[in-house]
């Protein structure tokens, strides 16, 4: 995928509903779709061959899509979030689907925040706009990034911190438990984190919410403050540092072009 490409995403629905449907086929969608799956077993057939999904997973259905499913579980309930994205290249703007067909994210620890992301795109889609589309974004570099090669073979040991990091960036994260989840000494967790990304996951972190607020603080309508309580930071001065230590310049010097 383009990294050059700007995102925009509009005529966002969300909706926690159990389906009616237990086999379905869909001849081409007509938007982007997130579904979070809170219980049930999901069996795809796509363009790619069969795919499965099931509690705790997500799954993107990309607009124009053709395929089908079976629901194999007698309780199933989901969080359904749909959208148009677009893309912009040289001034030009398409639909982007981003991948031909419904894609299964990978959970690897992260069950409890992604389905945090779906229950606060619920509550806060016609209340605060801004804490929606944060995480819609979130989700969609989640979807990215599942789309490139895997770089566990070069992070080694610490590749489940980092992942755990990516996934949950916009949260409180303590070392320990990024150790823990390597299965390895705090100690070395960070050194192997010196060495393999060349700064510490607190570091790492504030990089990955950094690049997340440049995207942010762009879009219409929202200030320095709220993109701040987007990303989870307890204050704006505290932003601002991370911000301006990572970019050079101040998030409101950023915003407005400078």
């Amino acid at each position: 995928m383009n990294e050059e490409l700007n995102y925009t995403i509009r005529d966002i629905r969300a909706v926690q509903y159990v389906p009616s449907l237990m086999r379905f086929h869909n001849k081409g969608r007509s938007t982007c779709a997130f579904l979070y799956i809170l219980e049930g077993d999901y069996y795809y057939k796509t363009a790619e061959g069969k795919k499965e999904a099931h509690r705790g997973d997500t799954v993107y259905l990309p607009i124009h899509s053709e395929y089908s499913y079976e629901i194999k579980s007698e309780r199933v309930e989901c969080i359904y979030v749909e959208f148009i994205l677009e893309a912009e290249v040289d001034g030009i703007k398409r639909i982007e689907p981003i991948c031909p067909s419904p894609t299964v994210l990978k959970r690897d620890g992260s069950r409890s925040g992604m389905q945090a992301l779906f229950f606060e795109i619920l509550s806060h889609l016609h209340t605060e706009r801004f804490v929606a589309l944060a995480d819609l974004y979130w989700m969609i570099s989640l979807l990215l990034r599942e789309r490139t090669p895997n770089d566990s073979t070069h992070l080694g040991k610490i590749a489940p911190a980092v992942q755990y990091i990516r996934e949950n960036y916009t949260q409180r994260i303590y070392g320990a438990e990024l150790a823990e989840l390597c299965g390895i000494s705090e100690g070395h967790m960070r050194r192997l984190f010196a060495e393999k990304l060349g700064r510490s996951p607190v570091g790492y972190k504030n990089a990955l919410a950094a690049q997340a607020a440049c995207t942010l603080l762009r879009l219409d309508g929202m200030n320095v403050s709220e993109v701040a309580a987007a990303l989870g930071y307890p204050d704006i001065y505290t932003f601002s540092q991370a911000f301006k230590k990572e970019i050079g310049v101040s998030p409101k010097k950023y915003a407005v072009g400078g």
